[in-house]
C-alpha cells in the first residue's frame, strides 16, 4: 500500500509539474516578446499620423470659420445699434434681450457648420457681465493673455475675430467675434464648431492601430481637447501584461499660431489570436494529460477525501474516530485515525481536568473577593450589609437578561468589590458625621482609582471594572473619567443602578435611610446628586421592573 504523498510526487514531479513549466515559459516568453515588438512599432508611428490628421483637421474648420466671418460680422453689426438702444431704455431686460438675439441667430444660421451660440456683454473692466450661458459671467479676459488688449481697442463698427479655440471648461472648439457696443460695453458672439465636423477625424484617429483602445488629446492641464475625447486616465501602464500606454507632447497650428498638446494612446494586445491560439495548445495538453493520470485517482481521492471529512466532524464532536464505517485504502489514514483516537481520548480527560480546576479556580476567586470585601466594610462600620444587598440586586437584574451564566456569576460575586477601594481611604473620612469638603469628597472619590491597585490580575477584569468604573454615569456626567454610555463596561453599568438605589435606602451619619418608594422616586424624577439619565436605560428598566413588584428587601432577612 503506497501512501498517497508518494503517489502524488510522482504525478506531479514527474509528469504535470514539468509540463506545466515547459508550456508556461514558453507562453510568458512569446507573448511579452511579440507585445513589446509590437508596441514598440505602434508607437514609434501614431505621433506623427495623430499631428497630420489634427493639423489638417484645425486647418479645415479654420478655413471653415473665416469663410463665415463676413457673414457673421454682417449679423451682429446689424443688431448692436439696436441692443445698444435696449441697453439705454431698459438696461434691467438685457438678459432677455440677448436670448431674444440668441434665439434670432440660432435661426439665422447659413449651416451645419456651427450648431449653437452664446451672446455675452463685457464690461470696460474686460468682465463678462451679461450671458446666455451661465459659465461665461464673471469671465475676465484679461486672463487670457493679450486677448483683452485686443478688443478693448476696437472702434465702433469694427470687430475682431478668432477662428478657432479651444475651450478646457467643456471641451468644444469655438469660433469667438467681438464688437464695441459703446464706450463701456462690448458683445461678444460665441459658436460653438459642430462636433460632426470634426468626427470623421476623430474615427481616423481611432482606427490608426487595431491594438488602439484609448487615444486623446489634451491640453497641458491633461483636460480633453476635444469632447469625443474620453477624460485623462488616473492611471497608466508601461508594464502591464496586455496595456500599453503612450504619453507624448505634440504641437498643432491653429493659422499661424503654434499650440503645445499632449497625447495619450492607450494600446491594448489582449485580443492576440496567435497567443489565444498558443494558450489553448497548453491548456489541451495539460488536461490531456491531467486526464491520464485523474482516474487513476479518482476513487482513491473521493474515497479517502469522504473518510478524512467524517472523520474531521467525528474529532470535532470528540467521538472516536476507530468507530468510523468507512473503508480505509491508504495507511496514512489508518495511522491519523490511531492517532486522532489518542488525542480525543486525552482530549475528554483535559477537558474533565480542566472543568473540576476551573470550578476551584472560580470558587477561590469568588472566596478571596468576598473577604476583600469583608475588610471593606471594616473601614466603613456604617456600610454593614450594603455589600451583600448590592450583590442581592445586582443578581435580580441579571436574572431578567439573557447573558452568559458563567459572566453572570462573574459580576454577581464581584459586585460586593465595587467598593475596595475605601481601605486606602482614612477611617475617619468615611465616618465622619458632618458633610465633607471639598477636598475630602474629592479624596473619597478616588476610591476607584484605589481600586486597581488591588484589582490588576487579568483574572479579576471584572471585579477591576466595577471597582473603578461604577461611579460613572450614563450621561457622562461622572467620574472618575467621565465616561460616557457603551464606554462604561457593562457590570459598572449595572451595579451604578443597584449602587445608587442602596445608598438612598441606606442610614449613613449623615442622613437617614429612605424607604422604597421615596427611592424609587428619586431615582425616576432625580434630585440635587441623582439624575435619571445616570443609568442605562436597558438597565434601568429592567430594576424598574423587578422594583414594580415590591420592595425587593422584602423577606430577604437580616443583612
Amino acid at each position: 500500500m503506497k501512501p498517497i504523498r508518494k503517489r502524488v510526487a510522482i504525478v506531479l514531479g514527474g509528469i504535470l509539474i514539468p509540463v506545466i513549466i515547459t508550456f508556461g515559459v514558453l507562453h510568458l516568453y512569446y507573448t511579452e516578446d511579440r507585445i513589446n515588438r509590437l508596441a514598440v512599432n505602434i508607437e514609434r508611428k501614431i505621433p506623427g499620423r495623430v499631428e497630420l490628421i489634427l493639423n489638417q483637421t484645425i486647418n479645415e474648420i479654420y478655413t471653415g470659420s473665416k469663410g463665415r466671418r463676413q457673414y457673421f460680422d454682417s449679423l451682429l453689426l446689424s443688431n448692436v445699434q439696436i441692443f445698444e438702444d435696449l441697453m439705454r431704455v431698459s438696461p434691467e431686460n438685457i438678459s432677455n434681450v440677448l436670448i431674444v438675439l440668441k434665439n434670432q441667430f440660432l435661426n439665422s444660421l447659413p449651416d451645419s457648420f456651427y450648431n449653437n451660440i452664446e451672446l455675452s456683454v463685457i464690461d470696460s473692466n474686460g468682465v463678462v457681465v451679461y450671458s446666455t450661458k451661465k459659465e461665461f459671467l464673471n469671465l475676465d479676459l484679461k486672463e487670457f493673455g493679450t486677448l483683452w488688449d485686443s478688443v478693448r481697442s476696437l472702434i465702433k463698427g469694427a470687430t475682431y475675430f478668432i477662428p478657432v479655440s479651444f475651450s478646457s471648461r467643456d471641451a468644444k472648439m469655438r469660433t469667438y467675434l467681438y464688437t464695441r457696443i459703446n464706450s463701456k460695453y462690448y458683445l461678444d458672439l460665441s459658436l460653438d464648431v459642430n462636433p460632426t465636423v470634426y468626427k470623421a477625424s476623430i474615427e481616423r484617429l481611432r482606427k490608426l492601430s487595431v491594438f488602439m483602445k484609448d487615444i486623446g488629446i489634451y491640453n497641458v492641464g491633461k483636460k480633453p481637447l476635444l469632447e469625443y475625447f474620453p477624460p485623462y486616465p488616473d492611471r497608466t501602464f508601461r508594464s502591464h501584461p496586455f496595456y500599453r500606454d503612450l504619453e507624448e507632447t505634440m504641437y498643432f497650428y491653429v493659422g499661424s499660431t503654434k499650440l503645445a498638446g499632449l497625447l495619450f494612446v492607450r494600446l491594448d494586445f489582449y485580443p492576440l489570436f496567435s497567443v489565444f491560439l498558443f494558450n489553448l495548445l497548453v491548456y489541451a495538453i495539460l488536461i490531456t494529460t491531467l486526464s491520464v493520470v485523474a482516474r487513476y485517482f479518482e476513487k482513491l481521492v473521493i474515497e479517502e477525501s469522504s473518510t478524512l471529512t467524517n472523520l474531521t466532524e467525528m474529532v470535532k464532536n470528540l467521538e472516536d474516530p476507530k468507530k468510523i464505517e468507512k473503508k480505509i485504502y491508504t495507511e496514512e489514514v489508518f495511522d491519523l485515525i490511531r492517532v486522532l483516537h489518542t488525542y480525543v481520548v486525552r482530549t475528554k480527560e483535559k477537558i474533565k481536568e480542566n472543568e473540576v480546576l476551573l470550578k476551584k479556580f472560580r470558587g477561590a476567586f469568588y472566596n478571596f473577593s468576598e473577604k476583600l470585601a469583608i475588610l471593606a466594610e471594616r473601614f466603613d462600620p456604617e456600610d454593614a450589609g450594603h455589600l451583600k444587598r448590592v450583590r442581592y440586586l445586582t443578581k435580580l437584574i441579571l436574572d431578567n437578561m439573557e447573558i452568559d451564566e458563567d459572566y453572570k456569576n462573574s459580576i454577581v460575586e464581584f459586585s460586593i468589590l465595587h467598593d475596595i477601594g475605601k481601605i486606602f481611604i482614612p477611617a475617619s473620612l468615611l465616618n465622619k458625621s458632618g458633610p465633607l469638603t471639598e477636598e475630602e469628597r474629592e479624596l473619597v472619590r478616588k476610591h476607584t482609582i484605589y481600586a486597581e491597585r488591588l484589582l490588576s490580575h487579568p483574572e479579576l477584569k471584572i471585579a477591576r471594572e466595577i471597582a473603578v468604573y461604577h461611579h460613572e454615569n450614563y450621561d457622562g456626567t461622572g467620574y472618575p473619567f467621565g465616561l460616557k454610555g457603551e464606554e462604561i463596561p457593562f457590570p459598572a453599568r449595572v451595579v451604578k443602578v443597584v449602587n445608587t438605589y442602596d445608598v438612598l435606602r441606606s442610614d449613613r451619619p449623615y442622613k437617614k435611610g429612605l424607604s422604597h418608594e421615596a427611592a424609587l422616586k428619586i431615582l425616576l424624577v432625580g434630585d440635587k446628586k441623582t439624575r435619571p439619565s445616570h443609568f442605562d436605560p436597558k438597565i434601568f428598566s429592567i430594576f424598574l421592573k423587578v422594583c414594580s413588584k415590591g420592595d425587593p428587601y422584602e423577606g430577604l432577612g437580616e443583612i
